[in-house]
């Protein structure tokens, strides 16, 4: 740009000086073809002259071009800055940007690690409920153990204690049982006294024993009550009568085959799953 207006100007101080010149050289022209009126100034003065006027010009055109170079100069030096401006706010924007996409990347990290975090604390609760629950159970199988064990015996006691009564209005001497072959005639003094028997007869008591053993499982089972009566039981003092036994076998578990010898009950009796004992 700078080398472009120095030919600019040159080119147009040449111009000025040849159009200088050709006016002068007119004037001359004209001078000499005048009639003389008087004394003119000889040539060598006006050249002197014309030098002195080409090289007002030529100075006032230095002073021109040196200020169009001083002006270029600041334009370079302000064009300079503004880059110099720029490339400082582009590197500021990016190390911005790229301050925010490890900030983003950071986040998302932290974000995974509290989603982790999270997912492992719900794992966490879960195996802790389940702990608890484990741990509820165990304390209560300690408490209210349903099964005794015994040197590899298992025994799961039974029962239940039953208190119960009986009113008949012809009295039978009897408990909570009515044997019908007593029942008394009209004209017997039972027929017209009533009778009111409370019992605790029914009362029942049973174990189950389970172990194993080399080739299976071994199983023994006795039920009883209070229900049988000896010649001294009566219901007068004590209910003084005799244990009953109402079930007991022993049973022997090859895999799925099961063989059960002893007293029990028959396999036409309700209510029953199969043919298997104890069910």
């Amino acid at each position: 740009m700078k080398s472009f207006l120095k030919v600019a100007l040159g080119i147009t101080l040449f111009a000025n000086i040849g159009a200088f010149l050709a006016a002068q050289t007119s004037a001359v022209t004209q001078e000499h073809h005048k009639p003389k009126k008087s004394a003119t100034p000889s040539i060598e003065t006006q050249i002197q002259q014309m030098r002195q006027d080409l090289q007002s010009q030529i100075d006032d055109l230095k002073t021109r071009l040196a200020a169009k170079d001083a002006q270029i100069e600041a334009l370079q030096s302000a064009t300079q800055i503004t880059q110099d401006k720029t490339a400082t706010v582009t590197a500021q924007i990016q190390a911005t940007d790229l301050t925010g996409r490890r900030n983003a990347a950071t986040m998302e990290g932290i974000r995974s690690s509290i989603n982790g975090l999270q997912a492992e604390d719900m794992t966490l609760v879960s195996k802790v409920e389940q702990t608890q629950k484990a741990a509820e159970e165990t304390k209560k199988n300690i408490d209210e153990p349903s099964t005794l064990r015994y040197k590899g015996i298992t025994i799961v006691p039974g029962g239940f204690l039953a208190g119960e009564s009986i009113w008949r209005q012809r009295a039978m001497n009897a408990d909570i049982y009515t044997n019908y072959n007593a029942t008394p005639y009209m004209n017997t003094g039972e027929a017209h006294t009533s009778e009111w028997v409370p019992s605790a007869r029914q009362t029942r008591l049973s174990s189950l024993f389970s172990g194993k053993v080399p080739f299976g499982t071994l199983n023994g089972f006795f039920e009883s009550d209070f229900l049988s009566a000896g010649t001294t039981s009566n219901n007068l003092q004590s209910n003084s009568y005799t244990l009953r036994l109402r079930q007991a076998w022993a049973q022997a578990v090859f895999g799925s085959w099961k063989f059960t010898a002893g007293q029990m009950w028959t396999l036409l009796t309700e209510d029953r799953k199969a043919t298997d004992s104890g069910q």
